[in-house]
């Protein structure tokens, strides 16, 4: 495999198909493939072009597992590198790169402040588990109690009963805690 036959696999599975949507086989066939080209940027090649593709690749499902190692994948690069495609996965009008965003934004956070504008938009996706993962994600930004009003907003207007669980044991605790504590945490 080279760098145009990886380039190429990626460009044209953007997302990779649900499980739902092939065959078992034809589904675990192109996770292999998938992998064989995750391999070959992670040990040979990594590219700042293969970012993007990597981000709007995500299926519905978790790859079984590979699309964890793809998360790391993104890691090695830099968020100047990053940022753009990133920003763009968070509004993919498709839930497996829109929830795999938000998983990755978490490594970024706290170094672009327009992540987390993205983040607060995403606490009003039509899907649970993407908000669920934005909430924890912001948890983990420094500066999250400058955004206290929207977040208890976006809180009280929350359906699931799941959803608004992660915001009382990940976000609003953060939100509460005394100025003086955050520094020593």
């Amino acid at each position: 495999m080279n760098r145009e036959q990886a380039l190429a696999f990626l460009h044209q599975h953007q997302p990779m198909p649900s499980d739902v949507d092939v065959s078992q086989d034809e589904y675990e066939a192109l996770l292999r493939e998938y992998n064989e080209v995750l391999q070959y940027f992670f040990d040979k090649d990594p590219c700042e072009e293969s970012i993007h593709l990597f981000l709007n690749s995500f299926g519905n499902e978790d790859g079984y597992g590979i699309y964890d190692v793809v998360c790391c994948y993104i890691y090695r690069f830099n968020t100047k590198q990053v940022a753009e495609p990133l920003l763009e996965a968070l509004k993919s009008p498709y839930f497996g790169v829109r929830y795999w965003a938000t998983i990755i934004s978490g490594y970024f956070v706290n170094s672009d402040h327009r992540i987390v504008t993205n983040l607060l938009d995403l606490l009003d996706d039509s899907e649970s588990q993407v908000r669920d993962y934005a909430i924890s994600t912001l948890a983990n930004y420094e500066q999250i109690d400058g955004y206290s009003k929207i977040i208890i907003d976006k809180y009280q207007r929350e359906q699931s009963e799941d959803v608004k669980e992660t915001y009382r044991t990940d976000l609003i605790p953060k939100l509460l805690q005394p100025k003086n504590m955050k520094d020593k945490t």
